[in-house]
C-alpha cells in the first residue's frame, strides 16, 4: 500500500473538502482535493489531497488523517507513507516533502477502492489539529 514518488491526478468528488483550520503548532493549514472529479476505475478511484501551510511559520513534519465512512480502502499511494486501520487513513510526510514553509504546499495521491458509495471525507486533521471539514 505504500508508494513514495510520482504525480497523481483526480480528486475527491464534488469539490474541495478542506478549509483553513486553527493554528497547528504555530502554523495553520488547509487541506483540499486537487483537480476535478475523481478518476473512477471499476470498483475504485484515484484521488489527490493538497496540504498548504497557510500560517507564518514552517511546518517541520506532518501527519494527515481522515476517516472514510463507506468502507473505502487505500490500495496504494505515493508522495507519503500510507496506512489504514479500519476507517482511519493516515498519510505521513516523506523526507523530501516534510518541511512546508509559509505558503508552501505538497500534493499527495492514492488509489482506493469502494464497493458502492464513495462519499468525501468530512474532516481532516494535520498533526492532530483540524484542517478541513
Amino acid at each position: 500500500m505504500a508508494g513514495e514518488s510520482g504525480e497523481g491526478h483526480g480528486g475527491f468528488p464534488d469539490g474541495a473538502v478542506g478549509r483553513p483550520g486553527p493554528p497547528v503548532g504555530g502554523f495553520s493549514a488547509e487541506c483540499s482535493h486537487v483537480g476535478g472529479p475523481a478518476v473512477r476505475l471499476p470498483g475504485g478511484f484515484t484521488a489527490d489531497v493538497k496540504i498548504t501551510n497557510t500560517g507564518d511559520q514552517a511546518v517541520e513534519g506532518w501527519r494527515l488523517r481522515w476517516d472514510f465512512t463507506a468502507g473505502q480502502r487505500v490500495d496504494q499511494g505515493w508522495s507519503a507513507r500510507w496506512s489504514q486501520e479500519g476507517e482511519t487513513v493516515t498519510a505521513e510526510n516523506l523526507s523530501w516533502n516534510g518541511r512546508l514553509a509559509p505558503g508552501a504546499s505538497t500534493t499527495i495521491s492514492f488509489n482506493g477502492n469502494s464497493a458502492s458509495d464513495n462519499p468525501e471525507p468530512t474532516a481532516f486533521t494535520l498533526n492532530g489539529q483540524e484542517c478541513g471539514g
